[in-house]
């Protein structure tokens, strides 16, 4: 656990960091969207307007849990800022409590409050409510750290809702999931095929498969996976599949689930 104070760095004294080094970096290889989750409309209008000037967009203020649920399923965001305690019954933790793929969270609280929080994770990033633009940029940046330290568990993939996140070039890139067209393997390495761009990584097709998890991603062949929803044709007569702008091959063993994902025929 990280908390920022007033410049100060405590329960962890010996790792206060570099925060203009960090933030540059995290801010060079995200595309930053956040929602800020806070009780008083006040504060929350003074926050935002200290978040937008670090170039990171407020997608959407919420003040309790169910709201904060229903902004998740509304709005693609990098990084959750919250209050810790939402009234006197819940706190923010309690939904990462109870759901996986959820964002990095950054939690405002006073001293007091987050010493006796229980359920505090390694993971967790607390900011003092007193807090200047340094420990903001150093809060934040800790936060996107953990994203990126929990890919080199998983390899160079890993989803959060309908965005991916992967390693390539040494960036990390995320790609909204509805952009993808195709993944195409390639010996050790997989290329992901978007409209404009195509994007290399080391991975496994299975592992890629593995990490998506989502029915409108099936594997057609045993160097493909297709996104079921930019599929254009299926041309019956010689297997092929046209996606995007592509004739994809369809392997035989891989035909049936295609036919029952993407035309509901068996």
């Amino acid at each position: 656990m990280l908390v920022y104070s007033n410049s100060l760095l405590f329960l962890r004294p010996n790792r206060l960091p570099k925060m203009d080094d960090k933030f540059s970096s995290a801010k060079r290889k995200y595309s930053l969207n956040c929602l800020l989750v806070m009780k008083d409309s006040s504060i929350a209008l003074n926050t935002k307007g200290k978040v937008e000037q670090l170039g990171i967009k407020v997608k959407q203020i919420v003040s309790s849990l169910n709201e904060l649920g229903e902004a998740l399923n509304k709005n693609k965001v990098d990084i959750i800022l919250s209050d810790v305690k939402l009234n006197s019954a819940n706190t923010t933790l309690d939904l990462y409590k109870n759901q996986d793929n959820l964002p990095p969270l950054v939690l405002f609280s006073d001293r007091d409050t987050i010493q006796s929080t229980n359920s505090i994770s390694e993971s967790h990033v607390f900011l003092t409510n007193a807090f200047g633009e340094e420990e903001l940029k150093g809060a934040i940046a800790d936060a996107l750290k953990e994203r990126v330290n929990g890919l080199k568990e998983n390899g160079d993939i890993g989803r959060v809702q309908d965005t991916l996140y992967v390693r390539s070039s040494g960036k990390l890139i995320s790609l909204s999931l509805g952009d993808i067209n195709y993944i195409k393997a390639e010996g050790n390495y997989c290329t992901i095929h978007v409209e404009a761009k195509r994007i290399v990584i080391r991975s496994s097709i299975s592992n890629v498969l593995k990490r998506i998890d989502k029915p409108s991603f099936v594997q057609i062949h045993r160097g493909y996976i297709a996104n079921i929803n930019a599929v254009k044709e299926l041309k019956i007569k010689d297997g092929n599949l046209l996606v995007g702008n592509d004739n994809l091959p369809v392997g035989r063993k891989y035909k049936k689930e295609l036919m029952s994902r993407k035309y509901n025929l068996l």
